[in-house]
């Protein structure tokens, strides 16, 4: 028989996320060494409301821009090679919230970091 977790307890860890997770930092190595990123202060406008998953679950927008605050966030050393994106409370960065892969993408000397929305989802396990 398998067990239904309750909306609730979703919505309270969503709630969570977005109450403490103050920083996103973009690594620009596999590494995940604290040097090798950049980072940017998160506040509840960069947050979206939480909601219902299409599947069952709950789900909330990470990174929304508010007032362009997730472009041009800073650059990285020319051929440096984004892999991670994490979101963290700025007073602790060792405890990461949520962590996110991206796509490897190769940046220039003179490019800024714009960081993309992206969903956070919460569902029972199949």
């Amino acid at each position: 028989m398998t067990m239904a977790i309750h909306d609730k307890v979703f919505k309270a860890a969503l709630d969570y996320i977005k109450s403490n997770a103050t920083q996103v930092d973009v690594y620009k190595s596999s590494t995940l060494v604290k040097d090798n990123a950049i980072s940017g202060s998160l506040d509840a406008s960069n947050y979206g409301a939480i909601g219902d998953y299409a599947s069952g679950g709950r789900q909330m927008q990470c990174c929304v821009s508010h007032s362009s605050d997730m472009k041009d966030i800073g650059s990285l050393s020319a051929g440096s090679s984004i892999n991670n994106i994490r979101l963290v409370n700025a007073s602790d960065s060792s405890a990461v919230l949520v962590q996110a892969e991206v796509s490897s993408t190769n940046v220039g000397a003179s490019d800024a970091i714009n960081i993309g929305t992206f969903y956070v989802i919460f569902k029972d396990p199949a």
